[in-house]
């Protein structure tokens, strides 16, 4: 997956399997990048289908960053459990 540096938001489509939309778990989309984390605004479709934002502050500059799904309670009722990563890259325009 790639954009150009200096792209407006891009929506990006993730298909997985065991999506979570509860009160006290849920999966959400992170962009990772050098160690850290920006939790992209996530949209649950399914069980195998999430959507998320990835703004265009985080497109501005040329990087590759991680792309992966969280899933657990922020507040820490459920463990947290991550997918493998994607690579993502900007490239310079």
């Amino acid at each position: 997956m790639s954009a150009v540096a200096g792209s407006p938001d891009i929506t990006l489509t993730v298909m997985g399997s065991a999506f979570v939309n509860q009160k006290h778990n849920d999966s959400r989309v992170v962009w990772s990048v050098n160690g850290s984390d920006t939790f992209l605004a996530t949209t649950f479709v399914s069980s195998t289908e999430l959507t998320a934002v990835i703004p265009a502050t985080l497109l501005a500059n040329p990087v590759v960053a991680k792309v992966l799904v969280e899933t657990g309670d922020p507040i820490g009722s459920v463990p947290l459990s991550k997918t493998n990563a994607i690579d993502f890259t900007v490239t310079a325009p």
